[in-house]
């Protein structure tokens, strides 16, 4: 074969694993929410902030506006890293809906895509 029949095969290689790893991630970031299993938890609604998080406070007053002062519960990075880590949670804010028996579906970004998941 000649060497620009090699190259071209292999440009054209190249371009397809790269279509389908933007669509992947593409893919990935659509989806809003993952299940998680979390024992550990009671049930209830928890939101993931840490101090140096810039968006936190957004995401702390829409959780007062909809649930109340006590209707979750924070759980900061600088507190609590071992949860953080149990989850894989590396982005702030996110939120956690805990079920009976464990079962959870995490919210990573603002509270809002949770709330509407929630609200009947």
């Amino acid at each position: 074969m000649p060497e620009t029949v090699v190259r071209l095969i292999l440009v054209i290689a190249v371009l397809g694993v790269v279509a389908v790893a933007v669509t992947v991630m593409r893919i990935r970031a659509r989806s809003s929410s993952r299940r998680v299993f979390q024992p550990d938890l009671e049930a209830g609604v928890y939101l993931f902030t840490s101090a140096t998080c810039l968006d936190c406070e957004r995401a702390r007053e829409v959780m007062l506006t909809r649930f109340g002062p006590s209707g979750y519960t924070e759980l900061a990075w600088e507190q609590s890293p071992e949860i953080f880590a149990r989850l894989s949670i590396d982005r702030v804010p996110s939120t956690l809906l805990v079920e009976e028996r464990g079962s959870a579906r995490l919210w990573e970004g603002q509270p809002d895509e949770m709330i509407s998941a929630v609200d009947p």
